[in-house]
């Protein structure tokens, strides 16, 4: 798990968050996407197992009952979520992750990051924003995969995931895809490079710790604690952990 980061990246429908996530993964291979779970029907040529991994609704409210997931939400009547397995795994495996999920599930990796430090050094939180809510409605119709009920709900849910962008690491403030992509990228540098240096300050503590340990070792073993006690059976002090 050393040296590996999760990009949370959240923004309203239509931010073009998948867009610019999918380009930072065909730059850096060593990048996964986090497939999470949904209950909502594939959309287009969406494939199982890639873009989701689709369930049924009482399936999936199965899983969470038996604790399968980091986090979970129901937003627009479907439930959406995040396989613990799937995490553990691309980290042992030497990956780093995306992560795309609504504002509602970055609130609650939020929690999680605070209360599991190993993982929580890992996460970064990044929000997009498209300039507003006229060009957001703009890009949603140019998808053409919502009707227009689903615009409007989708826009009103907007309106409260904008004021929830102060709360995340990074904030990008959408322009054109080169623009958005740049931004990411750079952040993408930034965690890695901050992940980079956790590391490297927790490998120095621990690697002078058993240095300082190893002196303290030699001069227990060189001084008999009693002079009927030979040398060789004084007891070593516990090692030093300077963390």
């Amino acid at each position: 798990m050393k040296n590996t980061v999760m990009l949370i990246i959240s923004g309203p429908a239509g931010s073009g968050k998948n867009t610019v996530a999918e380009r930072l993964m065909a730059e850096f291979p060593q990048i996964s996407r986090v497939v999470t779970s949904t209950s909502r029907p594939p959309r287009g040529n969406e494939k199982d197992g890639v873009d989701y991994h689709f369930m049924a609704p009482a399936d999936f409210e199965k899983a969470i009952a038996s604790g399968e997931f980091f986090e979970y939400a129901k937003v627009h009547d479907r439930y959406y979520g995040t396989s613990k397995k799937a995490v553990y795994d691309a980290f042992n495996a030497g990956k780093d992750l995306i992560l795309i999920i609504d504002v509602q599930g970055a609130k609650t990796w939020r929690k999680i990051a605070a209360s599991e430090k190993g993982l929580g050094e890992k996460i970064f939180f990044v929000f997009i924003a498209p300039a507003s809510k006229e060009e957001l409605k703009k890009r949603l119709l140019g998808r053409g995969t919502e009707s227009d009920a689903e615009i409007e709900r989708r826009l009103q849910t907007a309106v409260s995931e904008y004021a929830a962008a102060d709360e995340f690491d990074f904030k990008i403030d959408s322009k054109t895809r080169d623009e958005d992509y740049s931004a990411l990228k750079q952040i993408y540098l930034k965690a890695k490079s901050s992940s980079s240096n956790f590391f490297s300050h927790i490998f120095f503590d621990i690697s002078f710790s058993f240095f300082l340990y190893s002196i303290l070792e030699a001069k227990t073993e060189a001084i008999p604690i009693h002079p009927a006690i030979p040398p060789q059976t004084a007891k070593p002090l516990a090692p030093l952990l300077i963390l």
